[in-house]
């Protein structure tokens, strides 16, 4: 019974790397899929190469093609409710007020590309476009206006953390990204730094007004910021990874996806992040967006389209010395144990992943312990305070 014990929890561990239960999905196209959007849990939309666009009223399990005005390249689409909606691509801007039934070329706007689409309110929208241009509107369409940037290059990516500030940018081996703090009226460029590359940026994604990341290709890179892109840190601690997209579902559960297959989670807000690949899927991954912290999507290369549902296994990966918990895993076990740098005053919970409290307790020092009899096996997070900052590590618990 011992010798099965350890066998199956190497084999847990081991496993840990892999991937999310991912399933693909069938879209009836081998075209590349570019990008994709819900503007509720059930109904989605996906875009691609040649024209194509696809749309799933159950969650994401099956997909139809829809009739598209153009063959161009479709590269991104943005839903404002469940009928008007938005797609940009290599040969104009178009519009749906049918849920996508019919689509009608947006006149003001020149039949140039454009990138990706972003609403920072119900009302202003923005979307990007070759050298530096970005479109605006500030009556949910009905009129654009084009802003002139610092940044002349093709502007792959936007995120609006609020409707005041807002982020860029742009492609071509470049280590530069735009900024606005005035609801994209103007915008400043500025450079990543301390950490120096000649990447191309593909994409961004701010949670806050001051929290966010960059992620790009050539020169891989996965950056990130907590004071506004003043500075910048490297996230990419596992090695060089390429990115095309970023997605956060709330503040904690971070989602990105890039070259070969590459997809990249963080539990904690974007601390630290797990990588692995898609099993059986070599293609480059161009989208990614999750509905909640467990179920989301990718689209990429070769129509693919994976759906990822329930629990996920992911790395339990290496963390800085301000909190230590060991065993981990705790296997056929009752007590974890914890030590942190300073004494800690206050509730210790253990939270599962969707986020439910499953244990607590009043806690005061620097170390103690925790009887975890009575919670299943699974994976969660231990969080407390540490003199006003919360301290969290991934725990797994198994053969409960």
């Amino acid at each position: 019974m011992k010798s099965h014990l350890l066998a199956c929890t190497c084999l847990l561990l081991s496993a840990l790397d892999l991937s999310a239960q991912w399933v693909q999905k069938a879209s009836g196209t081998s075209v590349a899929l570019f990008d994709l959007y819900f503007p509720n849990r059930d109904t989605g939309y996906v875009v691609g190469q040649d024209g194509v666009i696809l749309r799933s009223f159950d969650v994401g399990e099956s997909w139809s093609a829809l009739s598209f005005p153009t063959s161009a390249g479709l590269n991104a689409v943005h839903f404002l409710n469940g009928h008007e909606g938005w797609v940009a691509s290599d040969s104009g801007l178009y519009h749906t007020m049918d849920a996508g039934d019919s689509w009608t070329l947006e006149p003001s706007l020149s039949r140039d590309g454009w990138y990706d689409i972003e609403f920072s309110d119900a009302n202003t929208g923005f979307v990007s476009g070759e050298d530096g241009k970005i479109a605006r509107t500030a009556d949910r369409g009905q009129t654009w206006t084009i802003l002139s940037t610092p940044l002349v290059r093709k502007l792959a990516s936007l995120s609006f953390p609020s409707a005041q500030v807002g982020y860029a940018t742009g492609v071509g081996y470049n280590w530069q990204f735009l900024k606005t703090t005035d609801g994209g009226l103007n915008w400043v460029m500025d450079t990543i730094r301390p950490i120096g590359n000649i990447c191309s940026l593909e994409a961004v994604f701010f949670t806050s007004e001051t929290r966010g990341f960059i992620g790009g290709w050539y020169i891989a890179t996965f950056v990130g910021t907590d004071d506004g892109g003043v500075s910048w840190s490297d996230l990419a601690t596992a090695g060089p990874v390429d990115l095309y997209s970023i997605h956060f579902p709330d503040s904690l559960h971070g989602f990105a996806c890039g070259w070969h297959s590459t997809f990249c989670r963080s539990q904690d807000g974007g601390d630290t992040w797990s990588q692995y690949t898609i099993p059986g899927f070599t293609g480059n991954l161009y989208a990614v967006r999750f509905l909640d912290a467990q179920t989301g999507f990718v689209v990429g290369d070769m129509g693919a389209i994976f759906k990822s549902s329930g629990s996920t296994a992911i790395h339990i990966p290496p963390r800085a010395t301000d909190m230590k918990v060991f065993p981990n895993p705790l296997a056929n076990g009752t007590v974890l144990h914890w030590e942190t740098l300073s004494a800690c005053t206050g509730l210790m919970e253990i939270v599962d992943m969707q986020g439910a409290c499953v244990h607590r307790k009043t806690i005061s020092g620097v170390q103690g312990s925790v009887d975890l009899t009575d919670v299943p096996s699974g994976q969660y997070v231990i969080q407390l305070m540490e003199n006003g900052k919360l301290l969290h590590r991934e725990i797994l618990l198994i053969n409960r």
